[in-house]
């Protein structure tokens, strides 16, 4: 029943995001904590759906609980916050009581996920790809949000999913319409993730510095850069 428009702009979104995930097949990178990873493309569609609505992919179902979850943990309704643990495995429910019990999220849960995100533009900003037999500069994942940022607390590995927005860069840095650049993902983190701590976890807000760090047209790719070493450190 959706309007072709409809069809065709959601169908694009896939074919787009199916490219980006063929791209990224088999990226993985070790931590010292642990390992970085993005979302496997299992299955897609024939190439001649590309416009219909039977236009599909199938992604790996992404380990853990996202990281907005983690944080807002103390503040589910109790019937609500049973129905959600009963989606996980017996281990992360395990996880997932001791923090209730704690009554808060450790900061090194947090800050190795944006350690991660951190790591996750520094390798994917120069990724080597070849789109159509052109040679791409890199990556741009363009959908940096707290919910996007998964922890698997038995592996302690960080997967970043959500691929929709995702673009490829030229060897410039930016994208093809030189609408964003890598510096895109670098503002959203500052932008986004500095809303969720300053909401979720103001100490660690404080702590980090974070309100130093404004968005602005001034904004230097310097001045990111020293944030995200507050972050490593």
């Amino acid at each position: 029943s959706a309007f072709h428009a409809d069809i065709l702009r959601q169908a694009s979104q896939i074919y787009s995001e199916t490219r980006i995930l063929q791209a990224l097949r088999g990226f993985r990178v070790k931590l010292d904590f642990g390992s970085l990873t993005v979302p496997q493309l299992i299955d897609q569609a024939r190439p001649e759906s590309e416009s219909t609505a039977d236009y599909f992919m199938v992604i790996e179902k992404a380990p853990g609980i996202d990281l907005d979850f983690l944080a807002r943990l103390q503040h589910f309704d109790e019937v609500l916050l049973e129905q959600r643990l009963q989606t996980y495995t017996a281990r992360e429910q395990h996880f997932l009581k001791s923090l209730i019990s704690q009554k808060k999220l450790p900061d090194w849960i947090i800050l190795r996920c944006l350690n991660a995100a951190i790591v996750l533009f520094e390798e994917i900003h120069s990724y080597p790809v070849e789109l159509d037999g052109i040679e791409k500069g890199g990556i741009l994942w363009n959908d940096v949000k707290p919910e996007h940022i998964f922890w698997d607390p038995e592996t302690r590995q960080c997967t970043l999913i959500d691929w929709g927005n995702a673009q490829f860069l030229e060897m410039d840095g930016t994208t093809r319409d030189r609408l964003f650049s890598s510096m895109t993902d670098y503002l959203q983190f500052l932008d986004g993730i500095g809303k969720f701590l300053k909401a979720s976890v103001p100490d660690l807000y404080q702590e980090l510095d974070w309100e130093t760090h404004t968005i602005s047209p001034e904004t230097s790719a310097q001045e990111v850069r020293s944030l995200c070493q507050k972050i490593e450190k």
